[in-house]
């Protein structure tokens, strides 16, 4: 099991995510968008007869190619089935090819879901946090204190001409990457590349610039200012 400490909420509303590699994540997405499990219940129903039986465990990906799945990974998957089946009601679930992730503020349903299967990735903030992240929507906590008060995210169709020569121009109360950078003079898209912002006033003109294409504002705050804010 690995841990990572965060410094923000998960879609500015979870505190926990839980984060497993399997190679049959794809048929809980089927049934979670749906919003039974018709369809995990009954692949899984089939794989371990299978499994059961002897025969060898093989899944299509496309046309007539197929491959073969892990022993360990249908048990997990069918373990991670019967946990989360009756508690939709408790955690977001994303699905990205063959990695799950969960995200709740649910203690217990984090507690129990680590201990059900061995290769899992928990991240949750430090405990003083919080109550802070809580009430603090669209922040991240840093431990040193920051030149930059925001850091800004990008979404699809970023006018990167208009967002270069704005950089260019403001170079002293902005902070970019280098592959953000690159991104941008080379008119590639930019989407969820990020880049610092000094102040509001920078922000507005920023915002003024790149219009509805920024998706996300988060306000650095450092973590000894903490108190500042309660």
């Amino acid at each position: 099991m690995k841990y990572k400490t965060t410094k923000k909420l998960f879609y500015n509303q979870y505190l926990y995510k839980l984060s497993a590699y399997n190679e049959l994540a794809h048929i809980f997405r089927v049934d979670f968008n749906r919003n039974n499990w018709n369809y995990c219940k009954k692949t899984l129903h089939d794989y371990l007869n299978r499994y059961h039986a002897g025969e060898e465990l093989i899944r299509k990906v496309y046309n007539n190619v197929h491959v073969p799945i892990d022993t360990l990974d249908l048990l997990d998957a069918n373990a991670i089935f019967e946990f989360i089946k009756d508690k939709r009601d408790q955690y977001l679930l994303r699905v990205d090819r063959h990695r799950l992730s969960f995200y709740t503020n649910n203690e217990e349903f984090l507690e129990s879901f680590s201990d059900l299967i061995e290769n899992v990735e928990v991240s949750k903030p430090d405990p003083a946090y919080i109550d802070f992240l809580k009430s603090n929507r669209n922040t991240i906590v840093v431990t040193e204190p920051s030149d930059y008060e925001y850091k800004v995210t990008f979404g699809w169709n970023t006018p990167t001409d208009h967002l270069g020569q704005f950089l260019d121009n403001h170079s002293a109360k902005t902070k970019v990457g280098p592959k953000t950078r690159y991104n941008i003079d080379k008119r590639l898209g930019v989407y969820n590349n990020y880049i610092y912002v000094k102040d509001e006033k920078i922000l507005l003109l920023l915002q003024m610039i790149v219009g509805t294409s920024i998706t996300r504002i988060d306000r650095l705050v450092y973590s000894g200012d903490i108190d500042k804010y309660e």
